[in-house]
């Protein structure tokens, strides 16, 4: 009887220290989570922006709308800005999508700027 009682009193006092190690576990995975995504984000939305490169300022407008800004890129040309948001349970994702187009309207360079707040 008594051996019993002890194997009961062992299997209670795993079970309080699973129960306290699995939040910190929680935690851990879904900060990896976080960073995982962040960067699998990250990657999509660059290999977004750079595919975009040799293709026409107008293919670009009738696919992304109208840019966010607009402004000279100092040899005749432009550049157009789109700043896109999404928010996750780990706070906003700002990607700045920056295509230089040459004076013949190609996109002939892309800059890609992430921001996690």
């Amino acid at each position: 009887m008594k051996t019993i009682q002890s194997k009961i009193q062992f299997f209670q006092v795993i079970v309080l220290i699973i129960l306290f190690l699995l939040p910190g576990c929680y935690a851990l995975q879904s900060s990896s989570s976080s960073s995982e995504t962040i960067k699998a984000l990250n990657y999509d939305m660059a290999d977004r922006a750079y595919s975009w490169k040799g293709n026409t300022k107008q293919e670009l407008i009738k696919s992304w709308g109208p840019p966010t800004k607009t402004s000279s890129d100092g040899s005749g040309g432009e550049i157009l800005t789109y700043i896109r948001t999404m928010q996750f349970s780990f706070g906003y994702y700002i990607g700045n999508n920056h295509f230089y187009i040459d004076k013949t309207g190609k996109i002939y360079h892309v800059v890609y700027q992430p921001t996690i707040q």
